[in-house]
């Protein structure tokens, strides 16, 4: 009987705590300006008119206090089409940018000064940025990346 009835309890608390409403995570806490900021590189895939492309991408990161970026991309050929400037194939190139940085999802969104092309960005560790690039028109181009962090 002792034991049945420490079983009851047993299944009464255990069923109790089962139906309460699990706290709520309050996430990831927000991300700073220094955790984006700086130089990034890596490798990255590319599509557009002239086919298929892997190449070495950089990227610089200026953020102000109201989030918004100043900065510069580039890219050299490593292997593939390439891309194009001023209607003339090339093996690399830059662009300056600007944008604005997400600090409660440390996302980053960018649009390149010169041409249509559109990056965003996400965090995926302290020293890794996922990238993507899409850039509409008559020389359409989309590209996908990770890079790194550039130590000091």
């Amino acid at each position: 009987m002792k034991n049945n009835l420490i079983l009851a309890c047993s299944l009464l608390v255990f069923t109790g705590l089962m139906a309460m409403p699990k706290a709520t995570n309050p996430g990831p806490e927000t991300y700073k300006a220094a955790d984006i900021e700086g130089s990034w590189q890596g490798e990255g895939h590319t599509i557009n008119l002239r086919g298929k492309t892997l190449t070495k991408k950089k990227l610089l990161i200026e953020v102000d206090e109201q989030g918004l970026i100043t900065g510069e991309s580039g890219w050299e050929l490593i292997d593939g089409a390439g891309g194009f400037q001023n209607d003339k194939p090339v093996k690399g190139d830059s662009e300056k940018l600007i944008g604005v940085f997400m600090p409660e999802s440390g996302e980053i969104h960018l649009v390149e000064m010169a041409e249509n092309g559109v990056l965003h960005g996400k965090l995926i560790s302290e020293d890794q940025l996922r990238m993507v690039l899409t850039q509409p028109g008559e020389k359409p181009a989309a590209s996908t990346y990770i890079l790194n962090r550039v130590k000091k």
